[in-house]
């Protein structure tokens, strides 16, 4: 899931560990990992522009479904 530390993100964050094993279920953001993730699987710190990055981290983790709810604000 991309955009995971917003209050309904971390919700969904842990809700997905939950339902697909929590080494499945990773979680992306700009920020550094929100406390509240620490127990729901893997986190990444990394901007989602960054569509090269982005394609690896697919590949690297296996992802075969992406939850993009990240916002770009100013």
């Amino acid at each position: 899931m991309i955009g995971a530390s917003g209050q309904i993100k971390i919700k969904l964050a842990l809700f997905l560990g939950k339902i697909y094993c929590k080494a499945n279920a990773v979680a992306y953001d700009l920020r550094e990992e929100n406390e509240l993730l620490k127990c729901s699987g893997p986190y990444v710190s990394m901007d989602l522009r960054n569509k090269e990055m982005l394609h690896v981290q697919v590949i690297l983790q296996n992802i075969t479904q992406l939850y993009q709810i990240a916002a770009i604000t100013k």
